[in-house]
């Protein structure tokens, strides 16, 4: 058997990145799982290139389990499907529909300040006027400007008055 170890988990996160890619990533697992076994002539669809081909690769070539057979290879992608299944994403609210750029520099910071294998969950809420708004093992944390604005009135209330009152 052929064991998960965290240095492949990051290669994992690395190129997957978020939850949504994560589910279109374990899909394509379930579907290679589920031909382990057949004959290439039993597979009924044709299997073209999938955005995750390169990190196929990567995987099975980085354990050396190409030739291990259809047992160790449904094992270890279990082992995956498990894990990717049980992480928890950092959810994100902005107010934008994020670029890939921007979601590549999420992700990153993301694995630079905070602990664990961390897959990101972008939300687009467009009622938050900016900043961003974030979720974390049932933590919420709000970095919007709305919330910023209120906070300084709360604040400065007497003044603000004061001013206003001349």
């Amino acid at each position: 058997m052929i064991e998960l170890d965290n240095s492949t988990k990051e290669l994992i996160l690395d190129e997957v990145m978020t939850q949504d890619r994560a589910y279109k990533f374990i899909d394509e697992l379930t579907l290679a799982n589920s031909i382990l076994y057949k004959e290439l002539d039993q597979v009924k669809q044709p299997h073209s290139t999938t955005d995750f081909n390169d990190l196929f690769n990567k995987l099975l070539i980085n354990k050396a389990i190409l030739n291990s057979g259809p047992d160790v290879i449904s094992d270890y992608i279990q082992q995956i499907l498990t894990w990717l299944k049980d992480t928890t994403p950092v959810r994100y609210s902005v107010s934008f529909k994020p670029r890939h750029e921007f979601v590549k520099k999420l992700y990153a910071w993301t694995k630079k300040n905070l602990q664990g294998a961390q897959l990101v969950e972008i939300e687009v809420t467009p009622e938050i006027l900016g900043g961003v708004k974030i979720s974390l093992n049932g933590k919420y944390y709000d970095f919007g400007l709305e919330k910023m604005v209120e906070q300084y009135f709360i604040d400065n209330k007497n003044a603000i008055l004061s001013i206003l009152q001349k």
